[in-house]
């Protein structure tokens, strides 16, 4: 390729930092400029009512750029690193495909590099179903009489008794 002419590969750009460090300002600028949907990479702002603490784009925002990959479930229901993979990736492709002069370009955003490396570096963790009976069964920890996927001793530190019982090693809590 001679050295004027215009570049053709594909440009992913990243705008990865801390909540409330300016991404979103930002990425809806870039948005605007170049013709791009922000797509969210923040592992948080894809659960529906986790907006505080998030810094999620208000509505204001997301009118002035179109945002992908927010609020898509419930707090309730997890979503993995591979269904967010299996979502995101197509949304991408979309938009590296989208017809414009150069190359195809899209706009990652976020706060997660867990979620950015399983996009640009195709972390692939094994799927690994969730445990709703060991997650639910941790929650009353302060309860001593509950009993869960692990246990915690009564007293601390534990005078004379056996180490708690040890987590599995697919259980939430290793």
């Amino acid at each position: 390729m001679a050295p004027d002419s215009p570049c053709r590969q594909p440009l992913v750009i990243v705008l990865l930092g801390p909540t409330a460090s300016g991404k979103t300002e930002l990425a809806i600028a870039l948005a605007q400029a170049l013709d791009l949907v922000v797509l969210n990479v923040d592992s948080r702002q894809l659960y529906r009512g986790m907006d505080v603490g998030t810094a999620k784009p208000t509505p204001q925002q997301q009118a002035a750029a179109r945002h992908e990959l927010i609020d898509l479930r419930d707090p309730d229901q997890p979503l993995n690193l591979q269904e967010f993979r299996q979502i995101a990736e197509p949304l991408i492709e979309r938009e590296l495909g989208r017809p414009r002069q150069g190359a195809g370009m899209a706009l990652l955003a976020g706060g997660s590099g867990l979620y950015l490396q399983a996009i640009c570096r195709g972390l692939q963790p094994p799927a690994v179903a969730p445990s709703p009976s060991c997650a639910s069964s941790s929650r009353p920890w302060g309860n001593p009489s509950a009993t869960g996927c692990c246990s915690r001793p009564t007293r601390w530190p534990p005078a004379a008794s056996p180490p708690p019982t040890r987590c599995a090693p697919s259980g939430p809590w290793r």
